[in-house]
């Protein structure tokens, strides 16, 4: 008995000493510098507490991985979460979230900059973060879920996001904004700007997007897209759903203005805005390739007042084996299912869309400025003036095109001559291309494209100085239209 109970005392000072000895040895876990690691790239602190979190911000130059789930909901009252460095002290560290989850994730501090998760980072890595949003982040300007602005030539990788944002302008889901290269990130976020720059993964980019995705849509009032409001940085293999929506100008599916290139995306949903609005960009200045733009399951479509295209708005740069099939809707001028007003080059691509404007519009393009060649359209154009089944006006070349939508003017005056199976108003060229007079219910042979019977448009020989080796195909025996040879 006495050797039972001798035991049980040492078993009792042995847990007192273990205790005292964690108190004393400084293993206090909201402290970072005291936690496993050293706070190098190599040898991070390990983060594991909301606490530690917090304490992140005291060593904004080290570096830190993230060893369990944090709830930070301890940290959700009244203003909530305060973001992790700012414009005088920035986060010019690492860290990684290894996975690992943080959620009840809240900041309401709208009268302040810099707010998400990390406030403002520079020349800094972050990776492998998922941040559950509980009731909202809402600050004033430069707002994201994962951090407010990043500058400099850090990165931003394998993000998952979930939740709203909302800001006065530059606003997004992952960044306001954000000059970091960016790869496999994922917002499933609705973006709210009460002015300018919003998106639904980033509001303003510089850096380069590979692998990432927006769901939940983005508003403001103009540089609005579902992807990236404004945009400089290339993207590739990316998508937005859910569209966007803009009081003014620059919206667009993806980006509302984009200067970089852009390869293998797609954005669909409902798109909505005033002048310079598209299915992928408001405006383009970059290079489009094999991307397209679509209305989603329920076919949603893009309207606007002027300037509105099913893929872009009004294009600068060059658009090759892209697609849309948005309707268009314009309650102006210069509307086209693939391009509002093209000032670039649009090679190998087509649209099916049907576009509806008072004047201006076409299957394909509202007005070409400059070079339209290995194209067509397929949806109907309705309107009054200056209508075309590929394009409402054109200026410079078209060739190698043809367009089968229905073309009908609520103004057909007797005589007129801007509305046509192919072009409405021509004063440029257009060489070896057609338009289906059976379909599009036009008959005009004026030097705006030569009118063919159906049958005729579905024979390989009808297509005098086309190339079916490297760019079209056509089934004579099942009877198709041609279409292009990177569909297939």
């Amino acid at each position: 008995m006495i050797e039972k109970n001798g035991f049980k005392v040492f078993c009792r000072l042995t847990v007192a000493l273990f205790v005292l000895f964690f108190a004393f040895t400084g293993c206090d876990r909201d402290d970072p510098e005291a936690d496993k690691g050293s706070g190098t790239r190599e040898d991070p602190f390990l983060v594991e507490t909301p606490g530690q979190l917090y304490e992140v911000r005291e060593n904004p130059d080290k570096h830190f991985r993230q060893a369990a789930d944090i709830s930070l909901a301890e940290y959700s009252e009244g203003a909530g979460w305060d973001p992790i460095g700012d414009e005088q002290t920035r986060f010019t560290g690492s860290y990684d979230g290894d996975g690992h989850r943080i959620t009840d994730f809240s900041v309401d501090r709208p009268d302040e900059d810099y707010i998400g998760l990390f406030g403002y980072v520079e020349d800094a890595d972050i990776e492998n973060v998922w941040l559950e949003i509980d009731e909202q982040v809402k600050g004033n300007n430069y707002v994201g879920g994962i951090a407010g602005k990043t500058s400099g030539s850090g990165s931003i990788s394998g993000i998952w996001l979930v939740g709203p944002v909302e800001g006065s302008e530059y606003v997004g889901g992952v960044a306001g904004w954000n000059e970091f290269d960016v790869n496999t990130a994922q917002a499933v976020i609705a973006v709210l700007a009460e002015n300018d720059y919003a998106g639904g993964l980033i509001g303003r980019n510089e850096g380069d997007i590979t692998e990432a995705a927006a769901r939940g849509g983005a508003s403001g009032d103009s540089y609005v897209g579902g992807f990236i409001g404004w945009n400089s940085g290339n993207i590739n293999e990316s998508f937005a759903e859910d569209g966007a929506y803009g009081e003014n100008d620059y919206i667009g599916g993806l980006t509302g203005w984009n200067e970089g290139d852009i390869e293998n995306c797609y954005a669909t949903g409902d798109y909505t805005g005033n002048s310079f609005v598209g299915g992928l960009a408001g405006k383009n200045k970059g290079d489009i390739t094999f991307t397209y733009t679509s209305g989603g399951y329920y076919m949603m479509s893009l309207e606007g007042h002027d300037n509105l295209g099913g893929l872009v708005g009004l294009n600068e740069g060059t658009i090759i084996n892209s697609y849309s099939e948005v309707g268009v809707s314009a309650e102006g001028a210069r509307a086209g299912g693939l391009v509002g007003v093209n000032e670039g080059s649009i090679e190998e691509s087509y649209a099916s869309g049907n576009v509806e404007a008072p004047h201006s519009a076409g299957g394909l393009a509202g007005v070409n400025y400059e070079n339209i060649i290995n194209t067509y359209a397929t949806g109907a154009v309705d309107g009054e003036k200056k209508l075309g089944g590929l394009t409402g006006v054109n200026i410079n070349s078209i060739s190698k095109s043809y367009a089968t939508g229905e073309v009908s003017g609520d103004n057909e005056d007797i005589g007129r001559t801007d509305i046509g199976g192919l072009v409405g108003e021509n004063t440029g060229e257009v060489e070896y291309s057609y338009f289906d007079m059976e379909t599009t219910g036009q008959e005009d042979d004026e030097g705006k494209g030569i009118p063919k019977e159906t049958s005729e448009m579905r024979e390989k020989d009808t297509y005098e100085n086309w190339d079916f080796n490297t760019v079209w195909h056509i089934d004579e025996i099942q009877g198709s239209y041609p279409y292009l040879q990177w569909q297939e």
